[in-house]
């Protein structure tokens, strides 16, 4: 399956290439760098003329290549000839049916770049963006692949940094004190909380982002893997499954999986069970983050307490993207299991409406 998928991978870049450039040959041209979006891999092209290569999840990817002719970003008309063309070849070379969805808009980021740029879709295909962008006195072309266009390619070509251009969305150089490693998850720490060294909690795990020791506690925070292919509604069923088979865990302790709203947006979705043993804790959980997420580990005496504190602190990182955020899959804040006292309530409402209607129905015929 690996290698299945790394064949698909480089024919669709050596595709692309082809496509974008043609018989044009590599020229040298100035280095261009990007901000990778979190859950995305810059991926090394051999095609000399491909600048950038991105792949990211649910076969989204981008493109940044030198453009096979000079093209006037001030000709409108032109514009729009061209990257009509550049569509005709992508659908001839890749046996795709795209069809323009719009005229050519243009966007311009806190970077200083404009993008001018043709949306098309197709049945069955992510979005496709066309983009003709101008950085110096070169031309490229951008091929953006997504389920959420008008979110990353503010938060690609946004972030593109080269001689003369300022990237604003570049990662920083070093998290703060309750920043996670990818700068994504910021977190408030209280005085006598200790952050775990990144070195030392990657030790273990090289995807953890955060770790910290508090109330006797310890809770650490990872990169979850496969979560684009969990379905949201199925994450607190996957939740209280896991925190049931973990082997000094009670697992009639993990009653029903709970929700924490978070200031940042997105809930954290998590169970908790006894141990065994000693009385202590431990809190499986998931927190869904953009298009992806992180798994939420915790054990100690008070490792739910310290859940539940830690993250109803969690804002955005210096690396999130607020519209990114804001487009994470929702679940319900509350559910049945953790608000009892609200279906207790209900169901006694119900039964004094069916008692009242009872006795109302005995009177009537009394009379």
């Amino acid at each position: 399956m690996i290698a299945a998928s790394a064949k698909k991978t480089a024919a669709f870049f050596a595709l692309a290439a082809a496509l974008l450039i043609g018989a044009v040959r590599a020229r040298a041209i100035s280095p261009i760098t990007v901000a990778v979006p979190p859950g995305w891999q810059q991926v090394q092209s051999a095609t000399a003329p491909v600048v950038i290569a991105l792949k990211g999840p649910s076969q989204s990817s981008f493109i940044l290549a030198l453009s096979p002719a000079a093209v006037d970003m001030t000709d409108r008309p032109g514009l729009s000839a061209f990257l009509a063309d550049v569509l005709d070849a992508f659908n001839r070379r890749t046996l795709a049916n795209f069809t323009a969805a719009g005229d050519v808009q243009n966007q311009t980021f806190s970077n200083g770049l404009t993008a001018h740029y043709l949306k098309a879709t197709a049945p069955g295909k992510p979005p496709l963006i066309l983009a003709a962008l101008q950085v110096g006195n070169k031309n490229f072309i951008g091929t953006l692949i997504s389920n959420i266009p008008d979110l990353m390619l503010p938060a690609i070509v946004g972030s593109l940094n080269a001689p003369g251009v300022s990237a604003s969305n570049a990662a920083p150089a070093g998290p703060a004190a309750g920043q996670s490693s990818d700068g994504q998850l910021a977190f408030t720490l209280k005085p006598d909380w200790q952050r775990v060294p990144d070195a030392l909690a990657q030790a273990a795990d090289p995807d953890v982002v955060f770790e910290a020791k508090a109330l006797g506690s310890r809770v650490s925070v990872t990169k979850a893997k496969d979560a684009e292919n969990v379905p949201i509604a199925e994450e607190p069923d996957v939740v209280l499954q896991m925190t049931r088979e973990i082997p000094e865990a009670d697992a009639k302790t993990a009653d029903a999986a709970r929700f924490l709203p978070t200031p940042a947006g997105p809930t954290l979705i998590y169970a908790a069970a006894q141990d065994k043993s000693n009385g202590g804790q431990y809190v499986v959980g998931y927190l869904p983050w953009t298009y992806l997420g992180y798994s939420v580990l915790a054990s100690g005496p008070n490792a739910e307490e310290l859940v539940r504190e830690l993250f109803s602190s969690l804002t955005l990182g210096s690396s999130a993207i607020p519209g990114l955020v804001a487009a994470t899959p929702s679940l319900p804040s509350w559910t049945w299991g953790e608000s009892a006292e609200i279906g207790a309530a209900v169901l006694l409402l119900i039964l004094a409406a069916v008692i009242i209607f009872v006795l109302r129905r005995r009177s009537k015929r009394r009379k």
